[in-house]
């Protein structure tokens, strides 16, 4: 599938917000994020969840130890692929990606895991031309 260049940018973004989550890197998640940003996932069992406090909480309390020292090593803890990107501009200032997401990580017992996911991602274009992501869903598909 062929892309513009603005959607390509709103997948690039996309991208780099999910490896910063995956890294840890919690400048990197307040990089792309509103603060005022809402977000629909099973972490906030069946509630709306407004801001970046509750996410923070994650942040700030699991351990992205082997994220750290597998890209000291030049390698990924956690892989995330974005597959079948679906993006609609809603103008010149917003936009929607719909995909699958597909986190691969190891276990404890240190065998491949691959998880699927089902997100949408709304994102706003800011007054100095950052794109930012006012609002997310999240679904683990069955």
């Amino acid at each position: 599938m062929s892309f513009s260049a603005e959607q390509q940018q709103i997948i690039s973004a996309t991208q780099s917000l999910l490896d910063g989550v995956a890294g840890g890197d919690y400048d990197v998640y307040t990089k792309y994020c509103a603060a005022d940003m809402t977000c629909l996932e099973p972490e906030a069992i069946g509630h709306q969840v407004e801001g970046l406090a509750f996410h923070k909480f994650y942040f700030d309390n699991l351990s992205f130890a082997a994220a750290a020292e597998a890209q000291a090593a030049g390698k990924a803890s956690v892989l995330n692929t974005i597959v079948s990107p679906k993006v609609r501009m809603l103008g010149t200032n917003a936009a929607v990606i719909s995909y699958i997401r597909l986190v691969q990580s190891m276990t404890a017992e240190k065998k491949p895991s691959t998880v699927q996911w089902e997100e949408t991602r709304v994102w706003e274009k800011t007054n100095n031309e950052n794109w930012m992501l006012v609002h997310f869903h999240k679904s683990r598909s069955a």
